[in-house]
């Protein structure tokens, strides 16, 4: 029987998703996991989620030798449940990223599409999945960090609302947008992880949304046949309610308005870390010399917009979105301005989002976002539709 130790190396040896898998595996596997219910699994964790004696880097180059002192609460629960981790997971550098393309660690190759980009910043977390050395992995995501590279890799990736998940021991990046999330190869063992914090009842009575500003924002056409192939199941199935607006969205303003609070929290958070490099370094300096009138009216707009969102969640809606409005991109190649177009309104809302992969095209894939507390039911929503897209269809 392979070593599933030695597959990881193998793997990691193509894809590159470990930051020092010389120096990080050996220790990593001596902790042998326990009793419960991930016994015989191995959970990937990505580099800015601690784990006890290894480099908790969270990217930056001037953290190598700054060793957890202890498991973040996350991984603890983990290692409870009887898994074993797999630690320091390449990702952009301190979480402000679209690539997973490293100055310091390297860049991720994506398994599912040789020569493009992983998607940041949990990239080296859904390589890992992608890559078939791992089922689950952990990431970190702050306007799409999670779901984008899960998008991108082929594989399942959750946003659950904010506080859902323990985010002490995780180097934040930007307070009130950051959340924990989950990277996995099926629906299934995504929910069965999901289910050890989270053991919420699936709200019934949710009804999928198209939002009417999606025709407004470029997107390319598999990614809207995509779209159209899953509210087509949810027809089917009685469960799509008419497309509408969502108040107080205005897709740019909103993408302006969410990018420049990042980076003025980021230029907060990251203040004294040294040895940033200067491609993080211009980012935090433009957060920090927002204009204050400025930063207020894109305050305002979020405000407005978390508002608008909530009144869909409170009748009931669920959106569905592409993903992302495009495919990856090459490396070497700007990662696209729009990118987090959709991923993004979740963590304006604190809610949940779920990005799932078409069981005949994973690299096409859609979003369910929902209010928070609605993580298992998104999860059972994806399955049903899932399901319901690959029956055949049957004539009245």
């Amino acid at each position: 029987m392979t070593d599933p130790w030695d597959q990881i190396a193998r793997a990691d040896a193509t894809y590159r998703f470990l930051e020092a898998g010389a120096r990080s595996l050996p220790r990593d596997r001596e902790h042998a996991g326990g009793a419960g219910p991930l016994a015989g699994q191995i959970i990937g964790v990505k580099s800015n989620i601690a784990v006890a004696g290894q480099a908790w880097t969270a990217g930056i180059a001037a953290r190598r030798d700054r060793l957890a002192p202890q498991d973040a609460p996350i991984v603890a629960q983990l290692r409870a449940a009887g898994a074993q981790i797999l630690s320091r997971l390449i990702m952009d550098e301190a979480a402000l990223g679209a690539a997973s393309d490293n100055p310091h660690f390297g860049r991720v190759e994506n398994p599912a599409q040789p020569g493009q980009s992983a998607g940041g910043s949990s990239g080296g977390s859904a390589a890992a999945v992608a890559s078939g050395a791992l089922r689950l992995a952990l990431g970190s995501d702050t306007l799409g960090s999670v779901r984008i590279p899960a998008a991108y890799c082929g594989i399942v990736g959750l946003k659950p609302a904010r506080g859902a998940m323990p985010l002490d021991g995780v180097l934040p990046l930007a307070p009130g947008f950051d959340a924990l999330g989950l990277l996995g190869a099926t629906l299934p063992e995504v929910s069965a992880l999901y289910a050890l914090f989270d053991q919420t009842p699936a709200k019934g009575g949710l009804r999928v949304m198209i939002p009417d500003q999606l025709a407004g924002i470029p997107c390319a056409p598999e990614a809207l046949a995509a779209v159209a192939r899953v509210a087509a199941a949810a027809d089917r199935l009685g469960l799509r309610a008419p497309a509408g607006l969502v108040p107080g969205w205005e897709p740019e303003e909103t993408r302006r308005a969410a990018f420049s609070e990042l980076c003025a929290r980021a230029s907060e958070t990251l203040a004294a870390e040294p040895g940033l490099s200067q491609s993080v370094r211009r980012s935090l300096d433009f957060g920090a010399q927002l204009p204050p009138d400025q930063r207020a009216a894109g305050a305002r707009h979020l405000a407005d917009l978390r508002d608008g969102l909530g009144a869909c969640f409170d009748a009931g809606f669920v959106l569905l979105t592409p993903t992302t409005p495009s495919g990856s991109f090459p490396h070497g190649t700007r990662p696209p301005r729009d990118q987090a177009s959709f991923t993004a309104l979740a963590n304006i809302a604190g809610g949940a989002s779920l990005s799932v992969p078409l069981p005949d095209d994973p690299l096409s894939s859609v979003m369910l976002t929902g209010a928070a507390g609605t993580e298992t039911a998104l999860l059972a929503l994806a399955r049903e539709l899932m399901d319901a897209l690959m029956a055949p269809e049957t004539s009245p």
